[in-house]
């Protein structure tokens, strides 16, 4: 192309620019109009709610206490997790959420706070606070903002020392340290994910009591198979009147600490021997697993008079040796509720547990699946001829049974209980029952069984019913009748439809959805 024609497609060129940046300014200035007259006059019908029914729905917005435990082992194993500054981000919306958020003591009584070593300021974890500001002010801060006398919550996670920090913790704990020590009549839950360390370090709070403190939850931010109590727990704890609940991840305690077991209500983690329920005699509810060494294997048998609800779990199962111990040597008449794992070589100990305990069991939740390959099993074939001498010696109180892995033989025979051709016990005050991991199901059988538990008289009416069925599993949608009822042929969507009508709440589903029976 010429030089000449050149320079004139530069100059038409440049025209067009400055022709779209004139058009692009007004445009943008319309934009800005538009946005001042719109924030002037739109409403938005979520700020019109009342302050009260919006500050309800910001403390519904928190996260539980078992949400941040989660949040901690996400974070603790690189995974996503929810956040856990969920004032903040709902202060920062507008002026009015910022108005009510601030107004409002629930939101704050949680302090919610995962600490790097490295951890310097705050300036960008929280804009109501000044870009160099001390850890223990941000606290004090978010904690003024909850009142003067509401119960709080800390639950802190600290990241596992390295480098420079290895030989002296990090300035930074001795903040949160110094922050439990002037909130201490005040505490409620204390929730900790730490290194041992930094844990005795942490609690290092000599001559200060808690005596609002319940609940503690103390776990190995290295996951380490065992957790040895650091003595400043111990020393805590002692000055903790209230003390009553205690949960520690993959722990074990330990003879040889004075931790004040009497006080305990609920105990959740690992145990080494049986002396938790020796020396706890005030236990209603337990969850834990065993790793009991050959020393601990022996002494005499333990009668716990309190314990109301038992869930057994093994870290492995070669330590099912250690849940056949506990239950070849507890006795829990007191006992409501109990849930066992899935059954290895300690499935003999069952029955004379029940036998021997005889208590008045409301819940019972077990797995029908087993492992050959870790040892014999008391049944061949057919699981539940086994599993209903169990449930037999607490027929007369068994309220609600949730069965995971039945296998297909096992799903017939308890679609029969009650039954003329049923041999098994029909569990007659049974109100509650859930199948999760079920095989294949026979929908005719299902809806004559949930039938049965719903009219006869000798039955108490089935309450609720839950099926969870393995993936592949079908509704069967063709019609079909109970007792040859002609006029009653319906396909499965219409008997339970009829059967919630009456009053049975029942939910099926697979692993991925669940079905809707009105759609």
């Amino acid at each position: 192309m010429p030089t000449a024609d050149l320079r004139r497609r530069l100059v038409e060129l440049n025209t067009e620019i400055v022709e779209q940046k004139r058009v692009l300014a007004a445009l943008q200035s319309d934009k800005a109009a538009v946005e001042d007259e719109l924030n002037a006059t739109a409403t938005f019908p979520i700020l019109t709610l009342p302050v009260e029914i919006t500050t309800e729905i910001f403390i519904w917005c928190l996260p539980t206490i078992e949400e941040l435990r989660e949040h901690h082992r996400a974070r603790r194993d690189g995974e996503y997790s929810v956040s856990l500054q969920v004032p903040l981000s709902l202060a920062s919306c507008c002026r009015l959420w910022r108005t009510i958020a601030l107004a409002a003591p629930s939101l704050w009584t949680t302090f919610p706070f995962s600490l790097e070593h490295n951890f310097d300021d705050l300036g960008a974890f929280d804009s109501f606070t000044t870009p160099k500001e001390d850890l223990g002010v941000f606290i004090d801060r978010w904690l003024a903002r909850a009142g003067a006398l509401r119960p709080l919550t800390f639950v802190l996670s600290i990241a596992p020392y390295s480098g420079d920090f290895y030989n002296e913790p990090n300035k930074s704990i001795g903040c949160v340290r110094d922050a439990l020590r002037r909130y201490a009549h005040r505490v409620e839950h204390l929730g900790l994910a730490a290194s041992v360390r930094d844990a005795s370090f942490l609690l290092e709070l000599a001559s200060v009591d808690f005596p609002l403190l319940r609940r503690v939850v103390i776990e190995d931010d290295q996951k380490k198979p065992y957790y040895y109590i650091p003595d400043s727990v111990d020393n805590f704890l002692r000055r903790s009147p209230q003390f009553r609940e205690l949960f520690l991840q993959d722990a074990a305690i330990l003879s040889s600490h004075s931790i004040p077991l009497n006080q305990l209500t609920r105990f959740e983690g690992g145990i080494d021997d049986l002396d938790l329920f020796r020396m706890a005699p005030n236990l209603i509810e337990v969850n834990c697993s065993f790793r009991l060494g050959e020393g601990a294997m022996g002494g005499s048998a333990v009668t716990h008079l309190s314990l109301q609800s038992l869930t057994l779990s093994s870290p492995d199962p070669v330590e099912y040796k250690s849940i056949s111990f506990v239950l070849g040597h507890l006795t829990l008449p007191a006992l409501l509720s109990l849930h066992l794992p899935r059954p290895e070589g300690w499935i003999n100990s069952i029955p004379p547990f029940l036998e021997r305990s005889r208590p008045a069991l409301r819940s019972l939740s077990v797995h029908f699946d087993h492992d050959p390959s870790h040892g014999d099993y008391p049944f061949d074939h057919e699981p539940y001829d086994y599993w209903n001498t169990c449930f037999s010696v607490v027929r007369a109180t068994l309220e609600n049974l949730d069965i995971n892995s039945p296998t297909p033989a096992s799903l017939a025979s308890l679609l029969r209980l009650g039954s003329d051709d049923s041999d098994h016990d029909p569990l007659p005050h049974l109100k509650s029952l859930t199948l999760t991991n079920s095989p294949a199901v026979n929908y005719e059988r299902l809806i004559e069984f949930l039938n049965r538990r719903s009219n006869s008289p000798a039955l108490d009416k089935l309450q609720s019913f839950r099926l969870v069925y393995s993936p592949g599993t079908l509704l069967d949608g063709h019609r079909f009748s109970i007792d040859n009822n002609v006029e009653g042929r319906r396909t499965v969507a219409g008997h339970v439809r009829e059967l919630e009508r009456d009053g049975m709440e029942i939910q099926i589903e697979s692993e991925n959805e669940i079905f809707d029976f009105y759609d």
